[in-house]
């Protein structure tokens, strides 16, 4: 209605208690991707969890650090795909969907895991920019699709008796001081992203 261009990043939750709506919550995805790709609308379509030990760096942490190294988060579909890669996602995608889904081969990232939220969240900022550099649209949408909450940030300490309820959040200089607990979190993260203009 405001004649301005759009473009969607949708998240899907591939944590265990999406089992058994995940079927149906890809179908819904692949519909919104087929309208976006209609009417060229520039979208990507990740997937989340915190899968098992895949790929996962046992570095030690700076202390204060947010814990990344379970989150995983991995490409499904974007608009900027060529044809042939595009359809075989696609299909990839879809046969997610089926019963039968246990027998089909998929990539141990896509294992299903814990919700990280948060730390998805947190990453978004980072995907959230990619898109726009990639492409120059003035709306980004942003569709997070999961059934819960996530945990509680985790974040390294020294001392074990340093742990306390509050953390602050060090985003390209701007220091903002939160609640660690999951719902607080989400709800400042979520803003923050607003603030953005998404």
């Amino acid at each position: 209605a405001d004649a301005k261009s759009h473009g969607m990043i949708m998240m899907i939750d591939y944590s265990g208690s999406m089992d058994r709506i995940l079927g149906d919550t890809i179908k819904q995805t692949l519909n919104l991707a087929m309208f976006c790709k209609k009417v060229s609308i520039p979208f990507e379509i990740y997937g989340f969890t915190s899968g098992d030990d895949c790929g996962r760096q046992y570095s030690t942490l700076v202390n204060s650090e947010v814990d990344h190294s379970a989150t995983r988060i991995f490409e499904l579909l974007s608009s900027s795909m060529k044809k042939p890669e595009f359809e075989e996602a696609f299909k990839m995608l879809y046969l997610r969907t089926s019963e039968s889904r246990y027998n089909t081969q998929i990539s141990r990232v896509e294992g299903f895991g814990g919700t990280p939220l948060n730390e998805i969240l947190m990453a978004s900022d980072y995907i959230v920019n990619n898109f726009r550099n990639k492409f120059p649209v003035q709306k980004v949408n942003y569709v997070l699709l999961t059934d819960g909450d996530g945990r509680n940030v985790r974040v390294q300490r020294d001392d074990y008796y340093s742990y306390s309820r509050d953390m602050i959040i060090d985003k390209n200089g701007k220091l903002s001081k939160i609640r660690r607990n999951s719902n607080a979190c989400t709800a400042h993260l979520l803003n923050d992203l607003r603030k953005q203009g998404v």
